[in-house]
């Protein structure tokens, strides 16, 4: 095993989570809420997850109308993943989505505040 993976064992960060729902085409809630059973995890654990992941489940996981947007979601989680990890600059990112370096900012500011991952094995 690798040094990265030992360092995430029996974690999921939520870049991985929306991996996983984007891959089996489900919520992000439902990918907690089931590994929460799997897991055996107590009964208030995937609202616990899940409301430390709120802000960015809005973003990732937002299927409101079956048009599709001007940016695909894929574009625009490619986009906040490369700006999370310093792949690109805000301003960058702002051009690349249309928004602003403010918006930009806030969103590093937001998920330094939001370490996102959480433990699914069970010690």
């Amino acid at each position: 095993m690798d040094e990265a993976s030992a360092k995430h064992e029996g974690k999921l960060t939520f870049d991985d989570l929306f991996e996983v729902a984007r891959q089996f085409d489900v919520s992000v809630e439902a990918v907690v809420r089931q590994t929460g059973f799997v897991y055996r995890k107590a009964a208030d654990w995937a609202n616990m997850v899940l409301d430390r992941l709120r802000s960015q489940i809005g973003f990732w996981d937002s299927r409101a109308s079956d048009a599709p947007p001007a940016l695909p979601l894929r574009y625009r989680a490619l986009a906040r993943q490369a700006l999370r990890n310093g792949l690109l600059s805000a301003g960058k990112y702002a051009e690349y989505t249309g928004g602003s370096r403010r918006e930009a900012m806030q969103i590093v500011e937001q998920d330094a505040l939001d370490d996102a991952s959480f433990e699914v094995a069970n010690p």
